[in-house]
């Protein structure tokens, strides 16, 4: 996963590996922190890409308001805007009555992993 800086503004490159990684590293690195998909009641996650968000729906047994529906919809009307992308994520998840706490997924350059919990 990389970011380049074009005239046109950012251009991120996904590879090919990206999601093959975050779906088979996903599920233990929840359980790091005692957090597994099994104690959320809603899951937010960051767009990366379509490939991103398939990724994480065939790793995790999510809850019902975690269907990536919200964010499925943020990358289609919006695209990927790098970080601010989880916000508008977030957002489309409260319009659509999701219930709290919410656990935020982000991915990054490297690739890394971010957890959030918002109560």
């Amino acid at each position: 996963m990389t970011w380049r800086i074009t005239d046109a503004g950012f251009a991120m490159t996904l590879t090919r590996d990206v999601p093959p990684a975050i779906r088979d590293h996903i599920g233990e690195f929840l359980a790091q922190e005692d957090a597994g998909a099994g104690s959320m009641r809603s899951c937010i996650v960051h767009p990366g890409g379509p490939g991103v968000l398939d990724a994480v729906e065939s790793a995790l047994v999510l809850p019902s308001c975690a269907a990536l529906d919200a964010a499925r919809d943020t990358l289609r009307r919006h695209g990927n805007m790098s970080s601010a992308t989880i916000l508008f994520v977030l957002d489309e998840a409260l319009r659509r009555g999701c219930e709290s706490p919410h656990t935020l997924l982000a991915f990054g350059p490297g690739l890394s992993m971010e957890r959030l919990t918002i109560l």
